[in-house]
């Protein structure tokens, strides 16, 4: 299966917002990293809290300031919202190969958007040295991405020479949602 084979939809950024949420958002990008930043993307969450471009900007907020537990949480959130609409299950473990054909013909973007989630969760994983949870995850994503769109196959391999002991520097950055 190719990821990038597919008819582009709606982004999650093309969603409907309501004009206090994207103001929280932007006040809080011009803020940033001021701690006051955080209070105004937790406002915007309040407001909409399974909007998905609020999630994105928590993320963000919360990978850039290497709060990493508190990034997790986010991607776990952004699995969660993403899965829902596309049939996707809870536990990404369970996702099989059909699962996002399926997703992939019925919600593409939405697809693209949850296994890269998934990767986000992976690259989070490394960070924290959890590297047998980064190998799993990222096992899967190329278990259901044949072609490596997604890039994970160079993740892999950092993740199996951290695993063995040796020290490798990544930057991680360039592998957010």
């Amino acid at each position: 299966m190719d990821l990038l084979d597919f008819d582009a939809g709606p982004l999650y950024f093309d969603d409907p917002i309501a004009p206090e949420v994207t103001a929280l958002i932007n006040e809080a990008s011009n803020l940033y990293p001021e701690p006051e930043a955080e209070a105004l993307l937790l406002r915007a969450e309040e407001l909409a809290p399974r909007h998905l471009e609020v999630i994105v900007a928590l993320y963000r907020y919360y990978f850039y300031q290497t709060r990493l537990d508190a990034a997790d949480i986010i991607a776990d959130k952004a699995l969660a919202i993403s899965g829902d609409g596309i049939g996707y299950p809870a536990d990404w473990r369970e996702l099989t190969v059909e699962q996002v054909k399926a997703g992939l013909e019925s919600a593409a973007t939405a697809a693209r958007f949850w296994l890269l989630s998934l990767k986000a969760k992976a690259v989070l994983a490394l960070r924290q040295q959890r590297i047998a949870d980064a190998l799993a995850m990222l096992g899967k994503l190329a278990d259901v991405d044949e072609r490596d769109r997604l890039g994970v196959r160079p993740l892999i391999e950092v993740a199996q020479i951290r695993a063995s002991g040796n020290i490798v520097v990544v930057d991680f950055a360039a592998h957010s949602i």
